[in-house]
C-alpha cells in the first residue's frame, strides 16, 4: 500500500458569533492537496494546541469534535468507451426545377426529387460505472462515502465528495494530552483517483482550569497576607496588655 504523508498547518479560524471562547464552537480549515489512487492513504492533523491553553493560562479541553474531508473523484479517461459506429440512412427531398414548352414560351415547374442520406455516428458506452470511495478515520473512527452519479454530461460515478467523521468522549484524550487531533483519509478509486480539496474540523472547548496568578499578582497576595497578619499579631498584642493591667 503506498503511503502518503502530510502534516498541514491549520490555514483558517473562526469563532462563531456569541458566547465565550470556551462555549463557542470553533472551525480550523487546512488544505489538503494529494490526489489518491485505490489503496493510498494521507496522514494529517490538526494542530489545537493554541486552543487549549490560552495566553492567561486557562486550559480548556475539547468536548467533542468533527472532521469532514472534501475531495473530488474524476471521470477518468475511460469514462466514455468508444465501441463503433452505427449506420443508418433515411430519405429526403430536394426540389428540382423542370421546364417544359408552354406555347411559345419554356415555362418551368417544382418537382420534389427523393434521394437517400447515408449518415453514421460513433457509439459510447459508460466507461466510469464503479462507484469511488473515500474513507476517514479519527481517533479509531471511520466513516465512508461514495461517490454520487452523474445525471449529466458522461455519465458515471464521479463528482464531490465528503466524508466526515464526529468524535467525542475518551477518544478525544489523546488529542488533549498532544494537542494534536490526527486522522487518515484513504481512497478506493479505479479510474483517475480522488483529489483532495481539503479538511475541516469543527469542535466545542470546555474550560477545566483557571488561569495561573502573575508574578505581580502573587506578589500582592503575599504581601496582602504579610499586613493581615502583621495587623492580627498586634491586635494579639493588645490584647493581652489589656489582660495583665
Amino acid at each position: 500500500m503506498n503511503v502518503i504523508v502530510a502534516r498541514a498547518a491549520c490555514l483558517m479560524v473562526m469563532i462563531a458569533a456569541g458566547g465565550s471562547a470556551a462555549e463557542a464552537a470553533t472551525v480550523v480549515t487546512m488544505p489538503l492537496t494529494s490526489t489518491l489512487n485505490s489503496g493510498q492513504h494521507v496522514d494529517a492533523a490538526f494542530d489545537l494546541s493554541s486552543f487549549l491553553k490560552n495566553a492567561q493560562g486557562e486550559k480548556f479541553a475539547l468536548t467533542n469534535a468533527s472532521v469532514t474531508v472534501n475531495g473530488y473523484s474524476a471521470p477518468g479517461i475511460n469514462a466514455e468507451l468508444f465501441t463503433g459506429y452505427q449506420y443508418g440512412n433515411y430519405t429526403a427531398y430536394r426540389t428540382e426545377y423542370w421546364s417544359y414548352r408552354c406555347g411559345l414560351s419554356t415555362c418551368y415547374r417544382a418537382v420534389q426529387v427523393p434521394y437517400t442520406v447515408y449518415t453514421s455516428y460513433p457509439i459510447y458506452t459508460p466507461g466510469d460505472a464503479t462507484v469511488d470511495t473515500l474513507s476517514v478515520n479519527v481517533a479509531n473512527i471511520t466513516s465512508t462515502s461514495q461517490t454520487p452519479y452523474s445525471a449529466y454530461g458522461i455519465p458515471g460515478h464521479y463528482g464531490n465528495v465528503a466524508t466526515t467523521v464526529n468524535v467525542s468522549g475518551t477518544s478525544l484524550d489523546a488529542a488533549n494530552a498532544s494537542g494534536l487531533l490526527a486522522f487518515s483519509v484513504t481512497a478506493y478509486a479505479t479510474n483517475a483517483g480522488i483529489r483532495l480539496n481539503n479538511a475541516t474540523v469543527s469542535f466545542d472547548l470546555a474550560q477545566i482550569s483557571s488561569a495561573v496568578p502573575e508574578p505581580a499578582s502573587w506578589a500582592m497576595m503575599i504581601g496582602g497576607f504579610a499586613v493581615i497578619g502583621g495587623v492580627l499579631r498586634r491586635r494579639s498584642k493588645v490584647g493581652r496588655s489589656l489582660t495583665v493591667a
